[in-house]
């Protein structure tokens, strides 16, 4: 009876999927997008999983927890250069590309100049402050080339997000595959190679390449899905929908736990055995993704699906995301379950110095878990609620992760990986309670005569 009952479940999951197809007009987009970013990310993250392996085993356990230390570093900055406008201009031109195309090349170029400035600004900023950030919070002088070479990635970063921002809102979900593929496979050749020449500085080198690569690869697109003879209109009619409602607060939400990541991985480089400590989270952190896979696939083709839906369909979209958290969740489990069975040989893959991490990764897999829920239900709220909304859910995260780190402490990567654990459970929480009614019980769509 039990499995009679398992099984009529997962027939309801697959019917009400059918039924979106022709109704709605979520079924083909959402297939469509998934292909490609299911395509693209099992590409992309096989070749980024491969990655990390043969950089750990070049660099060794210290340098592979330094390199890690620059990129959380560049990262933190990161999202103060792409100021949140990468989210935001997918969110809006997904929402005027069919009702107001040229509000649309408004956004677009309101976006591109937005993120010159800013990318501009903080990488001086970055710049200057390199050696200061190297030996007070990092520990070691020595890094500060490396973050200077960070801030090409920087800026780099922050004008492919705005431009991948644009094809997602478009839903050109291949020639974002495709720009996520030629920039791994450059980032993999050229970060080995640097490594071999220059250790750490020279896999930030080889990095930087792939990513600038992906940048003009990226503008092409953009320009070939972009109709030019759109009459453009002053961009102060969007500049205030853009900027203070929607990428603002996304900026202070991607700003809070980056820096909260960044502070607790600080604390834990300049405690004993730091670097080697930080060098098995970013192994057993590499896995992250792997778990969340299937979440992070569909996130893509959903956010400019839930932004440009609304009553007139009839709640399909509420329906949508009570379906896939139920997937998304048994997915997940199953990889995560997978991985920390296996973690013990996972982490030797790396090295013999990291074998003794592999409860860093288990607890990493639980995590990843977690982020599966938590990616969907923060695309939910991110296209149908406010973005402060989605602020204070990120300052809630940053705030149990930095209590997490003073109660468990930052000497290990296990302490670490936990805190972090404990900031996804707590958001998941708050999301589920807020988006109940959505997902708890999807009304199934009458059949059609």
């Amino acid at each position: 009876m039990k499995e009679a009952g398992e099984l009529s479940a997962v027939g309801k999951i697959f019917h009400r999927m059918r039924q979106f197809r022709g109704r709605s007009g979520m079924g083909p987009r959402l297939a469509r997008g998934a292909f490609w970013s299911t395509g693209g990310g099992v590409f992309s993250g096989a070749l980024t999983l491969l990655q990390s392996i043969v950089l750990a085993r070049i660099l060794g356990v210290g340098d592979f927890g330094k390199l890690g230390l620059v990129y959380n570093t560049v990262g933190m900055f990161g999202a103060l250069a792409g100021f949140g406008l990468g989210m935001g201009t997918a969110k809006h031109v997904a929402n005027l590309r069919r009702q107001a195309p040229e509000e649309m090349w408004a956004v677009i170029r309101l976006s591109t100049y937005s993120v010159l400035a800013t990318s501009g600004l903080v990488a001086l900023v970055l710049w200057f402050a390199a050696r200061g950030l190297a030996i007070r919070y990092l520990g070691d002088s020595a890094l500060t080339t490396a973050i200077r070479i960070g801030v090409a990635l920087l800026c780099l970063n922050a004008w492919n997000g705005v431009q991948v921002g644009v094809l997602t809102g478009l839903e050109r979900f291949r020639g974002v595959a495709l720009i996520r593929a030629v920039n791994v496979v450059v980032s993999l050749c050229g970060a080995t190679l640097g490594a071999r020449w220059h250790g750490v500085n020279g896999a930030l080198v080889g990095a930087a390449v792939g990513v600038l690569v992906a940048c003009l690869l990226s503008r092409f697109l953009v320009y070939r899905s972009t109709d030019v003879r759109i009459p453009r209109v002053s961009v102060g009619r969007v500049a205030r929908r853009l900027l203070l409602d929607t990428s603002f607060p996304m900026f202070l939400a991607g700003l809070l736990p980056t820096a909260g990541m960044w502070y607790v991985g600080t604390l834990l480089a300049r405690s004993e055995n730091g670097y080697s400590q930080m060098g098995i989270f970013n192994a057993a952190n590499s896995w992250f993704t792997i778990v969340a896979f299937g979440a992070n696939c569909l996130v893509q083709p959903l956010l400019p699906i839930f932004a440009s839906g609304g009553s007139a369909s009839g709640g399909a979209e509420d329906r949508l995301l009570g379906i896939l958290l139920r997937i998304v969740s048994g997915a997940g489990a199953l990889v995560a379950l997978a991985v920390g069975l296996c973690a013990p040989w996972i982490m030797r893959l790396y090295g013999a110095e990291f074998a003794s991490g592999y409860w860093t990764l288990i607890v990493v897999a639980l995590t990843g878990l977690l982020y599966c829920l938590c990616n969907l239900l923060s695309t939910f709220i991110m296209a149908r609620r406010s973005g402060w909304l989605w602020l204070l859910l990120q300052a809630i995260w940053t705030g149990v992760l930095a209590i997490g780190a003073t109660v468990l402490g930052t000497a290990t990567s296990l302490a670490y990986a936990t805190s972090r654990f404990t900031a996804y459970a707590v958001q998941v929480a708050i999301e589920m309670g807020l988006t109940r009614k959505s997902w708890a019980a999807p009304k199934p769509v009458a059949e059609s005569r």
